[in-house]
Order: C-alpha cells, then sequence, then structure tokens
C-alpha cells in the first residue's frame, strides 16, 4: 500500500483506517494487545536487564501487531534474538534510507544492486505474511464449517475477517494492507516506544510528577 499514490491509494488506505482507527475500534483490541503486554512486562521482570532494548521492543511490537492481523501469538516476546521479521524489516529500512540520501536516483530508471536487494527482502517480508494470512483463513474456513464462526468473533474481534467481510476487499488488497500494517507497525512502534523511554529515562524533572501521579502502584 505505501507504494501507490492517489485513487489507488485512498481505495485501500479507506477501508483500512474505517476497521482499525475509529476510537471504538481501537477500544475493542485493547483487550488482545493487554495480554502481550501483560506477558511482556512479567518477561521484563524476570530478566532484570536488557542488553538490546531496540530488539526487545521489536520483538514485543511483532507479537502485538501479530494478535492485531492474525489473532495469533508468535511466540516472538520472549526470543533473545531479532525474529525474522524484524530483521527483514530493519534491513528493507536501511536499503530505503540508502536510496534517499543517493544524489542521483538511478534505481528509479533500471533496476540497481541496490534496487534488487530491498525487493528481495521485500518479498521476503510478503511471505512471511502471506503464510501468517493463509494460517488465520484456514482457521476461519474450519470454524465456518463446524458452524461456531459466529462463536468465535463474539468472543474476540477479528481484523481480518472484518476485511474479508468487506465487499470492497479482494484477497489481493488484504494481502497489501496487511502486509503494511504488518511492516510499518512493528518498526514505527517500538521506534516510538525506544525514544520516549530514552526521553524519560534522561528527564529527572519528569520523574518528580510521576511518582506523585502513580506513586507506588504496580498498575497504571
Amino acid at each position: 500500500m505505501n507504494n501507490r499514490e492517489g485513487e489507488e491509494w485512498k481505495e485501500l488506505r479507506k477501508p483500512a483506517q474505517e476497521k482499525m482507527l475509529r476510537p471504538a475500534v481501537v477500544a475493542s483490541y485493547g483487550p488482545l494487545i493487554e495480554q502481550v503486554t501483560d506477558d511482556f512486562i512479567d518477561i521484563l521482570k524476570r530478566k532484570k536487564t536488557i542488553d538490546d532494548l531496540q530488539m526487545t521492543l521489536s520483538n514485543y511490537t511483532t507479537e502485538s501487531v501479530a494478535m492485531l492481523c492474525f489473532n495469533r501469538r508468535l511466540g516472538s516476546i520472549a526470543s533473545e534474538e531479532p525474529t525474522e521479521i524484524v530483521k527483514c524489516i530493519s534491513e528493507f529500512f536501511t536499503l530505503l534510507h540508502k536510496s534517499m540520501i543517493m544524489p542521483f536516483k538511478t534505481f528509479k530508471y533500471f533496476k540497481t544492486p541496490l534496487y534488487k536487494q530491498a525487493e528481495v527482502v521485500r518479498l521476503r517480508i510478503q511471505n512471511i505474511v502471506e503464510k501468517e494470512l493463509k494460517a488465520q483463513l484456514d482457521v476461519l474456513n474450519q470454524l465456518k464449517k463446524k458452524n461456531q464462526l459466529d462463536d468465535y468473533l463474539q468472543k474476540d474481534p477479528n481484523f481480518m475477517y472484518s476485511l474479508l467481510a468487506d465487499s470492497r476487499m479482494t484477497l489481493g488488497k488484504i494481502t497489501s494492507i496487511v502486509t503494511t500494517l504488518f511492516n510499518a507497525g512493528i518498526d514505527s512502534t517500538a521506534n516510538s516506544m525506544l525514544f520516549a523511554l530514552s526521553d524519560l529515562a534522561f528527564q529527572e524533572k519528569q520523574h518528580a510528577p510521576e511518582k506523585t501521579v502513580v506513586g507506588d502502584r504496580k498498575n497504571i
């Protein structure tokens, strides 16, 4: 979706926005993400120290975004190494940065080595997403055959099903939306958290109101 413009971009963006960014919709996904967050906090308490905060946060956001996109845990928050999707996303954005600072954008006119590298990484990301999409589709189809789909959907919100039920969507469009969401959501959320935590750690003036408002409470 991120390489489209104008009406083509709007055609994909509008359904995704309706199903993700409205306050009531966002609130409905809260309990799913809270499960991941609670488990992540428990892991941090046991570890005491973190050697690579960016990698740790990226693995956490991978788990969170997977719950949003696929209603499934990937088991990434307990990993001591970056997951395959995190490696791919990091590599992709590194290549994107290189392309932005190039004096001559030759990749716009023919497939340069940089372009080919980015293409390979993008396909790796797409393959990971398509595998998870297929797994979730299989779950939904099996539940439908057993007449258990309605009960399943009433228990938890399902972003994937909401897209499938939309007449404007095709499987290709859904793949594009979810790939973009998975890719951008992991990177932007992890980096935002990283900068926020770093700023808080260095701002002594911020610690006083934190202690006043939060105190010794374990839950905020």
